[in-house]
């Protein structure tokens, strides 16, 4: 996980694949493509620039929601 920031001194995270697809739906307005070439290079395909606070409360809440999760699932969805 790498820290960019932006003009407004607004810190990002990277989310890789697969990690990235947790903010695909709900985040657009703080969430980044990363599609230069040295990006994808480094970062590889569907890699994100993420608000530094969206991806915390993104994380959190995913962590809270496989804890929550009976241990066959949680194998399932880890595996997955």
């Amino acid at each position: 996980m790498l820290i960019e920031q932006d003009e407004k001194e607004k810190k990002y995270l990277v989310a890789r694949w697969p990690e990235s697809q947790l903010f695909m739906e709900d985040y657009q307005g703080g969430i980044h493509l990363v599609n230069d070439e040295s990006g994808i290079r480094k970062y590889g395909f569907a890699a994100y620039l993420v608000e530094e606070s969206i991806y915390k409360k993104v994380v959190k809440e995913f962590e809270k929601d496989v804890v929550s999760l009976p241990n066959k699932d949680r194998l399932d969805l880890i595996c997955s």
